[in-house]
């Protein structure tokens, strides 16, 4: 059975980070593909300002143009605004029947999990891929997700844990560095680099 993991994230932008976590996922766990689907109208994070959502998307498919078995979604552009990922993810298993589904974020969501719209829909129709980078502290989150959603919804989100290299390296500081008119090559794919210099997007 095919199957294929779903990285969601605003991607503003997107970087070399967000490529090579996706490539370990896609390789340690032996997934068909990894699509990419970049927030449109995030409930959790409205308060903060992104970049267009077109620019976006530009600079995903710059990023993704020569990556095997990757791939971009704009599917959160039809969807009724605040978007959730439990839509992405029912999406998905409508579009691609019988597959199996697998949801890829970082352990630095597990503390608002639990606030997730459904959750308990969204975690009954796919495997959650949890990256952790070394030196990231789970134990905390995990203790909390056992008092809100239970000791069985424990066990299925660690049992998704997954090592990733450590890549120092932000959204938030490929933009505070590209609006200081700072060199950000190799945090950025080429292209994506040359988009965000001609464009002057964090200008």
């Amino acid at each position: 059975m095919s199957s294929i993991g779903i990285y969601g994230g605003t991607f503003d932008p997107i970087h070399v980070g967000h490529v090579l976590t996706a490539r370990h996922v896609k390789e340690k766990l032996g997934l068909s593909g990894i699509c990419f689907v970049p927030a449109f109208a995030p409930p959790l994070r409205e308060h903060k300002k992104m970049s267009d959502w077109k620019q976006r998307l530009a600079m995903l498919r710059l990023a993704l143009k020569e990556e095997e078995g990757m791939w971009l979604s704009d599917c959160e552009e039809s969807m009724t605004a605040p978007t959730y990922t439990v839509q992405v993810i029912e999406h998905f298993r409508h579009l691609n029947n019988g597959w199996l589904t697998h949801l890829i974020i970082g352990s630095d969501l597990l503390s608002e999990l639990h606030q997730w719209h459904r959750i308990g829909d969204l975690l009954d129709n796919c495997q959650l891929v949890v990256m952790r980078r070394p030196g990231a502290e789970v134990g905390h989150a995990l203790t909390g997700i056992e008092a809100k959603l239970g000791h069985e919804r424990k066990r299925q989100i660690e049992a998704g844990l997954i090592d990733v290299p450590q890549l120092a390296i932000s959204s938030s500081v490929v933009r505070l560095r590209a609006s200081e008119g700072l060199p950000i090559r190799h945090l950025v794919p080429d292209t994506v680099r040359t988009y965000i210099t001609s464009s002057n997007l964090y200008g």
